[in-house]
């Protein structure tokens, strides 16, 4: 379920993000681009309860198949847990160091991570295209 909920929301996050308009110096967040760190901070939850569980609960090797398969196989797994954790987090930075205040769906306000700071900018200038 973990799974399916991740990638579901992934596959609307990815054009929401091309979608959003260009970033300037007086943008402030609109209804899409809350919409989409609201998904991202979701999909960070998610990948976090995904790790865990995987820490907890490990997968059996598949046997079968050679051990160049078996090891690119994991490599690429946590490549993307590392890619998604990344990509998320660098986003929650660049709203942060913006200054902007971003509701988790309009209902809780989410901390400002480096708000301003050269490193905030720096972070979430690797999630901007």
């Amino acid at each position: 379920m973990l799974h399916w909920l991740t990638a579901g929301l992934l596959a609307v996050q990815l054009p929401l993000g091309w979608l959003m308009p260009g970033i300037r110096r007086d943008t402030n967040p609109g209804t899409a681009m809350s919409l989409h760190i609201s998904i991202g901070v979701t999909i960070l939850l998610l990948m976090t309860v995904r790790l865990l569980w995987r820490l907890t609960h490990p997968v059996a090797s598949e046997s079968r198949l050679p051990a160049w398969q078996r090891i690119g196989a994991e490599l690429i797994h946590w490549l993307l847990y590392l890619a998604v954790g990344l990509t998320t987090a660098t986003g929650w930075f660049f709203a942060s160091a913006r200054g902007w205040t971003i509701y988790l769906f309009g209902l809780a306000p989410l901390p400002r991570l480096e708000q301003g700071s050269a490193l905030g900018r720096g972070l979430g200038g690797l999630h901007a295209p």
